[in-house]
């Protein structure tokens, strides 16, 4: 069975994928390529719909090279950066300073 070895018998199943499956793989490939699928569009929406009945309630899908709008970008960018800030008090802290020391200086 092992390709090189005495018992290699890798022509002999080569010979049968051509003469009984090939023919029949290539029938089903030109059956579907003549045939029209869905487009992106329906294939998402199409997901969308089936995790819908999983998870429950999903926003529509929308025809855009974005995923998401921009305020809801920047919402989640936004709300990342405060987390982050509150956990560094140091940082806190530094702004802080510096705001109260350009004040300082201005006047």
């Amino acid at each position: 069975m092992t390709p090189g070895s005495a018992l290699d018998e890798t022509n002999h199943f080569v010979d049968l994928y051509k003469k009984e499956v090939e023919p029949v793989v290539a029938e089903e490939v030109e059956r579907h390529m003549n045939k029209e699928g869905m487009t992106i569009m329906e294939i998402l929406n199409k997901n969308r719909d089936t995790q819908s009945e999983i998870a429950g309630s999903m926003p529509p899908i929308r025809e855009s090279k974005y995923g998401i709008r921009i305020a809801d970008q920047f919402k989640v960018v936004l709300a990342r950066k405060l987390l982050l800030t509150i956990r560094d008090k140091r940082q806190v802290l530094t702004k802080f300073g510096a705001s109260v020391f350009q004040v300082s200086q201005s006047e």
